[in-house]
């Protein structure tokens, strides 16, 4: 066999060292790829949960405008049942108890339920006190449960609702 021949056999395949660079190259690269598709899978489930907290927490603001908007009388409950809020809308009353992972809204009609809906939170969330303010508003607050010291939790959400405001522009008492 002359010397050219022998060259071109040695140079059809690839060096060891060939082969364990590009297989360490290779899996530096599937194991980056791997762990961002993780990441992006608690992103998505943060986000999921995050946009069924919002969409229940919207459910629970617009149910609870629309009744304080239509009550005739509202009142906050005292002493153990402070976080109580009766509404008299009509012939019906309807009932929210506050509390740190849901509100209950029950709808009652001569003393008996005629229909119950808990609005619940996944993640921990603490509430605020249910307050009037000065303005006559009636003030609630949700906050987000952190790792952090509890003046320095961050507000989520925030509701901020004037009772009896349909009747009041009934009564021509605010102008359109």
């Amino acid at each position: 066999m002359s010397h050219c021949k022998r060259s071109k056999l040695r140079r059809s395949g690839y060096t060891l060292r060939e082969v364990t660079v590009a297989m360490a190259i290779g899996s530096t690269v599937m194991m980056t790829a791997v762990s961002l598709l993780h990441e992006a899978f608690d992103w998505s489930t943060a986000a999921r949960k995050r946009r069924i907290a919002d969409q229940t927490f919207f459910r629970l603001s617009s149910d609870l405008r629309r009744d304080l908007h239509l009550a005739s009388d509202a009142s906050l409950g005292s002493g153990d049942d402070a976080n109580v809020l009766d509404c008299e809308c009509f012939s019906m009353n309807v009932r929210y108890q506050f509390e740190d992972q849901s509100v209950t809204r029950t709808e009652l009609k001569d003393d008996a339920i005629v229909a119950r809906e808990v609005y619940r939170w996944q993640n921990p969330k603490r509430m605020s006190s249910l307050k009037w303010t000065e303005q006559g508003l009636l003030q609630y607050g949700l906050r987000a449960v952190t790792p952090h010291a509890p003046d320095q939790v961050p507000l989520w959400r925030r509701i901020r609702i004037s009772p009896g405001l349909r009747f009041k522009h009934q009564r021509g008492e605010i102008k359109s």
